[in-house]
């Protein structure tokens, strides 16, 4: 009887190892799940010009993406950057579109930048995911701008992991690539790439047709006035402070709305969201400076 049942537990854990994890894969930053790369530590660091360094995160030979590095050169504007680059519809974890001001408070531009994952931080579908993001930038012009915190930007030596999700046929995997010291200013840009690691191949779920629904929120620092930006047409918007409570609240009815929150004191509030479907949130940051 005892032999029976450690039989009838092996064949449930081996039926649950295909189809619980088709429903529900993940990576955790740092651990090495399927497939791990120990890539030679690069250094990309250029003052002038560009590089590439291409990255294959299951081993099939296919480039899924690629880290861009550039300092392009000469008189004029500098636009100095560290991206990383999607290829054959693959994703990276976003973390927040950041916003820059000019001297007169206006927004100037924006960039979309990729979320910073931690040691042992979970890497799922729960992530809002996109295609090519910035982990850093600096723009050089003859006017000044005031740009809202990169989360790559360099705090401590720590490494930090990017968020990956790819889809191979019908499969969806996760990955991350570990970088460290990713860094752009006047003298250049700089990213130093170590390892990368991949979820088992053969889930049997393509998660690029149930994507979770993106909501932009710009710009971010904003004086008052931020724009939501939201695929859903018939969703409810609260905005709470981080004691919790509702300041805010009203109806959306289109994809493009605007609140104006210049009536409340500088500081950190949080854009919800809500629909049939469940309910995203956002940090946005009120400043007026």
């Amino acid at each position: 009887m005892l032999d029976m049942r450690k039989a009838f537990c092996s064949l449930l854990l081996l039926s649950c190892t295909g189809a619980c994890f088709a429903q529900t894969p993940y990576i955790i930053a740092g651990k090495h799940v399927h497939y791990y790369n120990d890539l030679p530590d690069t250094v990309m660091s250029i003052s002038k010009g560009s590089t590439t360094y291409p990255l294959d995160i299951n081993g099939d030979n296919i480039i899924d993406y690629s880290l861009f590095v550039t300092a392009p050169g000469g008189l004029g504007a500098h636009f100095h950057y560290v991206e990383i680059q999607t290829l054959n519809g693959n994703q990276v974890a976003y973390s927040n579109t950041d916003s820059c001001f000019d001297v007169n408070n206006q927004l100037a531009n924006t960039h979309r930048m990729a979320k910073p994952f931690f040691k042992n931080d979970t890497i799922d579908a729960s992530e809002t995911w996109s295609n090519t993001l910035y982990l850093s930038y600096d723009v050089f012009v003859l006017q000044t701008y005031s740009c809202a915190n990169n989360p790559f930007n360099p705090t401590t030596l720590d490494t930090l992991f990017i968020g990956l999700r790819a889809f191979i046929g019908t499969d969806t995997i996760y990955g991350w690539v570990r970088v460290r010291k990713i860094f752009s200013d006047i003298s250049g840009s700089t990213c130093t790439v170590f390892d990368l690691a991949s979820t088992y191949v053969k889930t049997g779920y393509n998660e690029q047709f149930t994507l979770r629904p993106q909501v932009e929120v710009f710009p971010n620092p904003s004086a008052g006035i931020f724009t939501i930006s939201t695929p859903f047409q018939e969703t409810t918007l609260s905005v709470r402070n981080l004691l919790g409570e509702i300041i805010y609240t009203e109806p959306i009815l289109s994809n493009t709305n605007h609140i104006d929150l210049s009536a409340y004191a500088d500081g950190v509030y949080i854009v919800s969201l809500t629909t049939t479907g469940g309910t995203q949130h956002q940090k946005i940051v009120l400043r007026r400076d």
